[in-house]
């Protein structure tokens, strides 16, 4: 590999006008040093004479400042163009100048810039556009699955329960028959635990698509719920639920989507965290609800490409897509927040 070059000291740049005054005042200084030469020389008859030399030397020194610094002027207003332009002002545009150099630099600066602006206008109309078809999709996943969870509710569990209180009225109905009552009952006692199972089942699919207690309660009392059956099932997490704040809901995609992402966090933390407790706390303002789901388990680095960062980036683009932040601070070895902020409509 060839060596590196050494670091090179930038070399000073000065204004044009600057030079020329500075040049200008080394030719004054220099005419009165001739001017005081000639009198002690040649006596006062050519004092006139110099005394003039010097004022024209002066005078056109000073002309010559204030001719670079029109002539410069245009460069200086694009420099601080360019630097409004790195800043995100795009409204800005150059000047020509006298010169026609400066004139036509002057025009393809304009010209970059009505681009680059027309550019940015067209990107921020689709990235409207892209936030409004990725709401509207989510309104209608929402609805779907509400539509999904209200038929599994009045159709399936209902016909699951009628069905366990069917085999269960027969099996009362013939253990007394004798031997081959008693059989019987016991097959059906094995249908009637199949059914029990389907029951459990439908109920987990239903409070994973849309707990019945978010359209009738909100987010906090769904994630108190959702912590409570994490426990009746077995599971290894304990989950405390705090809320802050006044009452509030959301618009009913933006509960759906928000309750969905907090359950995956949970259901991530009891997966990865190796822990035994998380907490979700629940804060509420005039403007905003925040979600904070923290564990102190092992933790991870962020930035470090896993098998769960789609995970993490499909839960962040949902948010996103309803107007709020998504969050994560996590360090090896020191547990993990997910952080949820969504305006209040």
């Amino acid at each position: 590999m060839p060596p590196h070059a050494p670091p090179q000291t930038p070399r000073p740049s000065y204004p044009a006008a600057a030079l020329v005054l500075a040049l200008t005042i080394g030719l004054a200084l220099l005419a009165v040093g001739a001017f005081a030469f000639a009198a002690l020389r040649f006596g006062p008859s050519l004092v006139p004479a110099f005394a003039i030399a010097a004022l024209v030397v002066a005078a056109g020194g000073f002309a010559g400042a204030h001719v670079a610094s029109l002539l410069t002027r245009p460069l200086r207003d694009m420099t601080g163009i360019a630097r409004r332009v790195a800043a995100g002002d795009w409204k800005g545009r150059a000047e020509p100048g006298l010169l026609r150099e400066s004139a036509e630099l002057a025009g393809a600066l304009n010209e970059l810039l009505d681009a680059l602006e027309h550019a940015t206008e067209e990107n921020a109309a689709l990235a409207m556009y892209m936030n409004r078809v990725s709401r509207h999709a989510l309104a209608l996943r929402d609805m779907e699955r509400r539509a999904i969870a209200t038929e599994l509710h009045d159709r399936v569990g209902q016909n699951l329960a009628a069905a366990q209180i069917t085999v269960r009225a027969v099996r009362g109905a013939i253990e007394p028959l004798g031997e081959q009552g008693v059989k019987a009952s016991a097959h059906l006692g094995e249908v009637e635990k199949i059914l029990q199972a389907a029951n459990e089942r439908t109920r987990n699919v239903l409070t994973r698509l849309r707990p019945p207690l978010l359209d009738e309660f909100g987010v906090a009392a769904a994630l108190e719920s959702h912590a409570r059956q994490m426990a009746e099932r077995g599971s290894s997490l304990v989950v405390s639920v705090a809320s802050e704040g006044p009452g509030f809901r959301l618009e009913a995609t933006t509960e759906g989507v928000v309750f969905e992402v907090l359950a995956e966090a949970l259901h991530n933390v009891e997966k990865h965290a190796m822990t035994e407790r998380a907490h979700a706390t629940v804060r509420s303002s005039e403007s905003e609800v925040e979600f904070l789901v923290h564990d102190e388990g092992r933790g991870f680095d962020p930035a470090a490409p896993t098998s769960d960062s789609w995970g993490i980036a499909s839960m962040r683009e949902r948010i996103r897509n309803l107007g709020g932040r998504f969050e994560v601070r996590s360090v090896p070895g020191a547990g993990t927040d997910i952080r949820i902020v969504v305006p209040r409509r």
